[in-house]
């Protein structure tokens, strides 16, 4: 039963929420991009990233990831999938995270306005999602 409700999720996941993580200039690339997701049993989904980013030689301040939070169902309803307490870590760079809706989206984006960095970084984002079971 959890093998369908995860087979379930993830397809949710994938045709409803999740935005491709993206680099901000065309020298910026995403190296490795793993993510796991459990669902508890109130049906909360935690989902953790792991994402490597080559900013290569033109300085960027960090990555941007973009999650489609409402999405058109039908005359009457939209499906809805919250995300809170996101939060985000790395070894060798800032990682605070500041997230701003817009419209049916949710932008994450992660770093300093003050600092920027050049060549590979890692980033671990995690978050909780409701809606999806």
């Amino acid at each position: 039963m959890r093998a369908r409700l995860v087979a379930v999720v993830l397809g949710l996941f994938l045709v409803l929420g999740a935005g491709p993580a993206h680099a901000s200039d065309a020298e910026d690339r995403i190296t490795r991009y793993d993510m796991w997701i459990d669902v508890a049993a109130d049906g909360v989904a935690q989902v953790v990233l792991d994402l490597d980013v080559d900013f290569g030689h033109q300085a960027n301040h960090g990555p941007y990831l973009t999650w489609q939070i409402r999405q058109y169902w039908d005359e009457t309803y939209d499906v809805v999938s919250p995300i809170r307490d996101v939060r985000a870590s790395s070894p060798t760079a800032d990682a605070t995270v500041v997230t701003e809706t817009s419209g049916d989206d949710l932008a994450i984006r992660i770093g300093s306005e003050d600092r920027t960095y050049t060549g590979v970084h890692s980033y671990r984002v995690s978050f909780q999602v409701e809606g999806w079971v």
